[in-house]
């Protein structure tokens, strides 16, 4: 794939009790996102989780630095969430996606 650097990319991923999958989501997402465009950020909002995926977010925020997190106070639902993450993001561009159903390959 080529580079594009048309500008800034933000990708919000809704969470919503994904701890057994998020690393290696995390891990495909920015890989393609390394692979696509120069300046990017990965937002998780995790949707009032309650596995282990704030810790997951936690590990995943110490490793990465263009990876933000944002914990709602209880599960609120897609529209919700969606609507805070793209509030959150910074990019020219934004690719909504949710952790448990999208695969990264399709940014």
């Amino acid at each position: 794939m080529s580079r594009h650097r048309a500008g800034f990319v933000s990708v919000v991923a809704i969470v919503e009790n994904d701890a057994p999958r998020l690393a290696s989501f995390v891990a495909a997402t920015l890989a393609v996102l390394r692979d696509t465009c120069t300046d990017h950020e990965l937002i998780l909002v995790d949707d009032g989780s309650v596995d282990a995926s704030a810790a997951a977010c936690a590990a995943i925020l110490a490793r990465h630095e263009c990876v933000r997190v944002l914990r709602l106070s209880r599960r609120y639902g897609p529209d919700i969430a969606v609507t805070a993450g793209i509030d959150a993001a910074l990019g020219d561009l934004t690719v909504v996606m949710a952790v448990a159903t999208d695969p990264p390959g399709r940014i």
